[in-house]
């Protein structure tokens, strides 16, 4: 894969440690990401994405969600992210990535404003190709 830019920045929103240290190997791999941020909370995540609002060349290009958080859970998150004055342009592309194999979350995430795609775990090299070739057209080919 050849990138004509890198994303400025991915935010992981993850509890899980071994899930955290394989996504970060994965994008690391790919050399795709310029900074990958952390949050191990639906709460820490939105607390960051309401700071940042403010600043948009601080908003994530792409965010990893998990459905099952603590504090608050990837559809209470996306309930508030989508409340945030945020314009369209620079709302990052949010994509679930989960463990869920219910169909009923794959349903919700296809319904849910801001959500732009459902995956499961484990990202994968060929899996984040993909995701990127989508949903950067622009930048990866």
């Amino acid at each position: 894969m050849t990138s004509e830019r890198k994303l400025l920045s991915v935010l992981l929103v993850e509890d899980n440690p071994a899930n955290v240290f394989l996504q970060k190997r994965i994008i690391s791999k790919l050399g795709c990401a310029e900074e990958i941020t952390v949050a191990r909370t639906g709460l820490e995540a939105y607390e960051l994405v309401k700071e940042w609002k403010d600043e948009p060349e601080r908003l994530p290009d792409l965010i990893f969600l998990d459905i099952n958080l603590p504090a608050m859970n990837g559809w209470e998150f996306m309930d508030r992210y989508n409340a945030l004055d945020i314009p369209e342009e620079q709302r990052p592309v949010v994509l679930i990535l989960t463990y869920s194999e219910y169909n009923k979350d794959r349903k919700r995430a296809n319904r849910m404003p801001g959500v732009k795609g459902f995956y499961n775990k484990p990202l994968t090299v060929p899996l984040l190709e993909s995701m990127l070739g989508e949903y950067f057209p622009d930048r990866f080919s």
